[in-house]
């Protein structure tokens, strides 16, 4: 593991768990995965044998379930990382492997992830929408489905965003800027705001994290 991978699981340690198993299905499903691997992530993934095997014998003809299963018993595990999970598709499937780094792995999506249900309830004007497009942060089509699905910010859409704010994280804060200008999403975009300037924007909070992460490097490479 790298200083720059290692300082990133340092500040941003946020772990998976089983409420993020249909993300990760759809993840996997936006980049054609290929479920029949779904024995080999699970060993990339330390789960041991024996429980992989019960899970080949429960659904021998259904490789989807397989994975969801398997998925499903890795989330489960103690302190999950996703950037564990990242490793382990990588050797399957690079592709796939990108997108989970930009949806569940880089610490702006990752932001966006914390504030992820706040977005199920909370219908987007369209005013809204069309100031976002216009900022670069959804494009036409993205566009066309949140209005689709009752102007809601969810599902592939949602992982859109994400992989928008993954490669430019300052498209993060445009977000949270455009969000506090319409009264019923304000309160999200304060908070999204919040955490993007814990993380981006203090230089001496950001420069301390950094001293204590290369120390715990350096430790890790001791072991």
């Amino acid at each position: 593991m790298t200083l720059r991978e290692w300082f990133y699981i340092f500040i941003f340690v946020i772990f998976v768990g089983i409420k993020h198993l249909l993300l990760i299905r759809d993840i996997l499903k936006d980049t054609n995965f290929d479920e029949t691997k779904w024995y080999d992530l699970g060993l990339s993934l330390n789960i041991l044998q024996p429980q992989l095997n019960s899970i080949k014998d429960g659904y021998p003809r259904d490789p989807h379930q397989c994975l969801l299963e398997c998925l499903s018993l890795w989330l489960k595990f103690e302190n999950p990382l996703p950037q564990l999970l990242e490793v382990a598709v990588k050797s399957i499937a690079i592709v796939a492997a990108e997108k989970i780094h930009k949806i569940l792995v880089n610490p702006a999506s990752q932001i966006l992830l914390c504030h992820r249900s706040k977005f199920t309830w909370v219908a987007l004007p369209p005013k809204l929408l069309m100031l976002l497009r216009s900022e670069g942060v959804i494009s036409k089509k993205t566009e066309s489905k949140i209005r689709r699905g009752g102007n809601l910010l969810v599902d592939e859409p949602f992982r859109s965003i994400c992989v928008t704010v993954a490669e430019n994280q300052k498209k993060l804060r445009v977000l949270a800027d455009a969000l506090q200008t319409f009264d019923g999403t304000v309160a999200i975009g304060r908070e999204i705001l919040e955490d993007y300037s814990k993380y981006f924007d203090n230089n001496v909070h950001m420069t301390i994290l950094l001293i204590l992460a290369v120390n715990q490097f350096k430790v890790m490479n001791q072991m």
